[in-house]
Formats: C-alpha cells, structure tokens, sequence
C-alpha cells in the first residue's frame, strides 16, 4: 500500500513539472504574438488624419532636393495623410527639400510610397514646412518641365547661382547676400526672354534680356546672351 501511495504522489509531481512548464511556454507563446503582431501592425499602420508620425532617420532623403514629377502639380499638407488640411499645390518640376519621412506608407492613384516632411518649392517664398507624399517626386528635374527650371550654379564664381520657378519667377545673385536682379521669364524653343523688376530691394532700371539656351544635359545648360557671352550653368544639389 505505502509503494502505491510514493506512485501516486511521484505521479502528481511529474504532472503539476508538465503542467508548470506549459503554462510557461503558453506565456511566452502569448508575449511573442503580442510583440510580433506591435511590430506588424507598426510597420502597416494605416494613415492617421491630424497625428505626426514618429520619425524614421533615412539618411539618403535628409536635406535633399527633390522635385515635382506630376503635371497637376502637389499639394502639400499640413500632417502626411490626404484628409489633412490642404496648404496649398506645389508646380510641376517645383525644387523642394526633404527632411523626414513618415514611418508608414500609403497608396494613392496606385502608387504606394512613404510621406516626406519638405520646405521650399512654393512661390513667392515661404510656406514653412509640410507633408507632401512621396510617390510624385523625383530625385532628377522631370523631362517634361522646360529646361531652364530650378537652381544652379555658374561659371561665374561658386557663390553666383540662377533660380528659375515653375510659377515664371527668374533671380539671379550671390548666395547669402540676396539677388541682383530679380524678374520673370518666357522660354520659347531655346529663346529665353527674361524681364527684371524693380522693387524695394532692387533698385536698378527693369529690363529685357534676350538669351538662346542650349541644352547639354538636364543637369547642364548653356546661356548664350546678345553680346555674344556664354555663361555654363550647373544644376545644384545645394540645399537653399
């Protein structure tokens, strides 16, 4: 009788070691799903109206320059999501710079893409910062936008540059010191009219400058003026 009743405690012990160690595999099992479906669902996060995300730190899109590739142009939002306000439309083949990127991507018109934090690209200046989404920029300046767009450098000296905005807005200067002149412009074929503004800050008589361009490459062009000078400008990477 007593050699029954070691069988039977033995028996009892053995059963609550198996029941123990299921219980615990159970716990981990149950900790493992939780922590692998947060990082799932982190990772497929719907878009959120009206909440900032958390920052993902991708160092090849910080303070880069991209550019409008859609012929409708891009609106730029206040958070990254489309029922977010609307701050206005950026220009086909507007230059702006990127800073952030969301942590979640979103589907529009079929193109799937992140959410980039950006500045620049709006004109007249100014707009702050906003949301643009990223399935309509481009890191080269569209084929389809005239030649002459965006910032660039010359042979003049490495602190001149040239601006040309999608919205006709022309300037041309020195970096850090404001424009010398700043107009409008027209380009027909390889004509470019190009007519200055006197304003406050610029003080020198409006005129009508008469340029040919010649295109080497999107990132190379030409400017040939009436008295016969060739200035070689550069598309520039800066960050202005």
């Amino acid at each position: 009788m007593a050699k029954n009743h070691r069988l039977f405690y033995v028996f009892i012990f053995v059963m609550l070691i198996f029941s123990c160690r299921e219980e615990n595999d159970v716990s981990r099992f149950q900790e493992g799903y939780r922590t692998e479906t947060g990082v799932f669902e982190n990772a497929t996060t719907e878009t959120r109206p009206n909440e900032e995300p958390a920052q993902n730190n991708h160092a090849e899109f910080f303070l880069s320059p991209r550019y409008v590739n859609s012929i409708h142009g891009l609106n730029r939002r206040e958070y990254p999501s489309t029922s977010s306000r609307n701050l206005g439309t950026l220009l086909h083949g507007a230059r702006i710079v990127v800073r952030g990127r969301s942590d979640f991507r979103e589907t529009i018109g079929g193109i799937t893409d992140y959410w980039y934090e950006a500045f620049g690209g709006v004109e007249g200046g100014g707009g702050g910062r906003y949301w643009v989404f990223g399935g309509f920029l481009s890191v080269s300046m569209p084929y389809d936008a005239p030649s002459v767009l965006g910032y660039w450098t010359t042979d003049r000296g490495e602190r001149y540059f040239w601006f040309f905005s999608p919205g006709k807005f022309a300037s041309f200067g020195i970096r850090e010191t404001g424009g010398e002149w700043i107009g409008d412009w027209s380009l027909s074929g390889d004509n470019l009219t190009i007519t200055t503004r006197q304003t406050e800050f610029h003080l020198l008589e409006s005129e009508v400058m008469e340029i040919i361009v010649t295109v080497i490459n999107r990132d190379k062009i030409l400017l040939t003026f009436a008295d016969g000078r060739v200035e070689t400008l550069i598309r520039s990477t800066d960050i202005v």
